[in-house]
């Protein structure tokens, strides 16, 4: 890295990329390698021999003329590989700090939110000096180890995957992550100046500094590459003439707010904003603040990493969770009249079936049939029936909005409503609030015998189910209501009878 300076120490140095072949998988392959990866039990043989060939090659980082990039691309690398993991960061110790080093946060996840996690687990593990393990339902089940000789930590590890820590696995890794502090522990003996600019001139981020009124002073070849300019074009220039607005006059206010206040208000990794390049293409990219003493006077260091193939994966996962999201929805509802399917009418009833057993609360049953809907078709011809039949749905389903309660088409002119936590009583002034809104409708229907307009019987059941309640019972003795309503002449209500006794897994015909 070429600079008016050597820095002393830089804290949040980020990610090196191992470019070259090695012993190792390369960070950009651990990620598609761990979630396919099951870890193995401690006592097993295959647990054994990839901790033994995890250590071996973290010990080959020891050796005379290791690049520091592939050294802690190793760590990283190795660590996700032998538990599995499917995201973690390694970071030194720098003032008490935990300071990035390197990562990986799979497309799925928030890459901001996850760094924010990883940097607040860290610093709880440097506090209670010993690993510290957060179980997540979400994000999984994450830990950090600190990297130390005797009392002194070097480093933290940080590991997250979808299965549970074990302690008997983390004390076996401790000869594994020993040998990486001791790695950890050489490369912050290694830096000194012209090492520190081999080393940063070799991260796949960018890295530029800034003095206190936010003139570049330096930067390295990644950031030349990242915003098309090289370090004569920008040396004295405002670090606005990388960003676009408003993230330009964002910088301005801010730069004009650490002047008078003396607070700075970017300072922290994981902050996501637009960068523009020379040509004027925009782009999105991750940034991390640090404030440092050069020879006496404050410099901020600002790391960047060009995140625009992690935003178009991450779109992708969305697009495609959003995808299978509307197709689940799709398979539940009905085409023609667009509310909840029979599918989704047997979930409902199972599970608010089971809820009124575990609470011991009512559940109800409506059931409706079309009157003489054949005789409709018939007359009016199938796609006034389809008609029909969505004005009817999209009429008992405004009856129901609470939580809980599915209207549904349940076959053919045939509708089913769940209602939780009603008995017979309450269902019954639902059912009458049906019936009355879809004769309101007047559709008309001129072949029925019983009424110039379309009309529907309902029939209703109640139950308080028990532990060995079966659903069957509760949809038998609804639509033996509804074949009553029918007997009755149509166009009406009927309650179950009380102490019904149902026939398993037989309905009524009509």
């Amino acid at each position: 890295m070429r600079c008016a300076g050597s820095a002393k120490k830089i804290k949040n140095a980020n990610r090196p990329q191992h470019r070259g072949p090695g012993s190792y998988q390369s960070l950009g392959n651990i990620e598609q390698m761990a979630v396919a990866n099951r870890v193995p039990e401690i006592n097993d043989l295959r647990w054994c021999q990839s901790l033994l060939d995890a250590i071996t090659c973290v010990q080959q980082q020891l050796q005379a003329g290791s690049r520091h990039s592939e050294s802690i691309n190793c760590i990283l690398g190795k660590s996700l590989e032998l538990t599995g993991s499917q995201a973690g960061m390694l970071a030194n110790i720098s003032g008490g700090e935990p300071c990035r080093l390197t990562d990986v946060v799979p497309a799925s996840r928030s890459r901001e939110d996850a760094l924010a996690a990883f940097d607040e687990i860290a610093r709880s593990a440097l506090q209670c000096g010993r690993h510290v393990i957060v179980r997540d339902p979400e994000a999984g089940n994450t830990v950090a180890l600190p990297l130390s000789i005797g009392s002194v930590v070097y480093g933290v590890l940080v590991l997250s995957m979808t299965a549970r820590w074990q302690d008997d696995m983390i004390e076996s890794m401790a000869p594994f992550t020993g040998t990486a502090a001791a790695v950890l522990r050489q490369f912050q003996e290694d830096l000194s100046a012209p090492q520190v600019d081999a080393v940063f001139d070799h991260l796949a981020d960018g890295i530029l500094t800034a003095d206190n009124d936010g003139r570049i002073e330096s930067m390295n070849a990644a950031a030349e590459q990242m915003f098309g300019y090289s370090l004569d074009e920008l040396v004295g220039k405002s670090v606005r003439v990388l960003l676009p607005e408003p993230y330009a006059s964002r910088h301005d206010e801010n730069l004009a707010h650490y002047r008078e206040t003396g607070e700075i208000r970017i300072m922290g990794y994981g902050r996501e904003l637009d960068g523009q390049r020379k040509d004027g293409v925009i782009f999105p990219m991750d940034i991390s603040v640090s404030q440092i003493e050069i020879q006496g006077r404050d410099v901020f260091v600002v790391i960047a990493r060009d995140i625009t193939e992690h935003k178009a994966q991450q779109q992708m996962v969305e697009l495609e969770r959003a995808n299978t999201q509307t197709l689940e929805l799709l398979v539940r509802i009905d085409a023609v009249t667009g509310i909840a399917n029979r599918r989704h009418f047997d979930e409902a009833l199972t599970n608010e079936v089971r809820r009124a057993a575990r609470d011991q609360k009512p559940v109800s049953l409506i059931l409706c049939d079309i009157d003489f809907f054949k005789a409709f078709n018939d007359r009016y011809g199938h796609p006034a029936g389809d008609k029909a039949l969505g004005a009817v749905a999209k009429t008992i389903e405004g009856c129901f909005q609470r939580a809980g309660e599915v209207a549904a088409r349940y076959g053919g002119e045939e509708f089913g409503v769940v209602v939780p936590g009603a008995d017979l009583a309450a269902a019954a002034e639902l059912a009458a609030t049906v019936h009355e809104r879809v004769c309101a409708l007047s559709i008309p229907h001129s072949a029925s015998p019983i009424s110039d307009h379309l009309t529907i019987s309902i029939g209703v059941a109640s139950a308080v189910p028990g532990p060995q309640f079966d659903q069957t019972q509760l949809v038998e003795e609804a639509d033996r209501a509804l074949y009553r309503a029918k007997g009755k002449g149509r166009n009406c209500i009927q309650l179950a009878e009380p102490g019904a006794k149902s026939k398993p897994l037989q309905r009524v015909r009509r």
